[in-house]
């Protein structure tokens, strides 16, 4: 939950889906904000629901192997 706005053009824009990962508060009013919150603390199934779908879209979005090979080629290059 938070700005969409703020991960516009960075790293964690992708994991942003309004509604199945995450909640852009600028596109609710106070009410629907308060509706929402209240659920995710009262409606244990949904917040597992939301969690799950977060969890799937950041290990859909992150490639670890790819990560690593670039940390392993900066150290390399760093060493010499």
């Amino acid at each position: 939950m938070g700005r969409a706005a703020y991960y516009k053009g960075k790293l964690a824009e992708p994991l942003w889906e309004h509604g199945v990962t995450s909640f852009d508060i600028d596109r609710l009013s106070d009410d629907e904000l308060a509706t929402l919150l209240r659920r995710l603390r009262d409606d244990d199934e949904y917040h597992q629901q939301i969690s799950e779908a977060a969890t799937a879209r950041f290990h859909s979005v992150v490639d670890w192997d790819s990560e690593a090979q670039a940390v392993r080629e900066l150290i390399e290059g760093a060493v010499g």
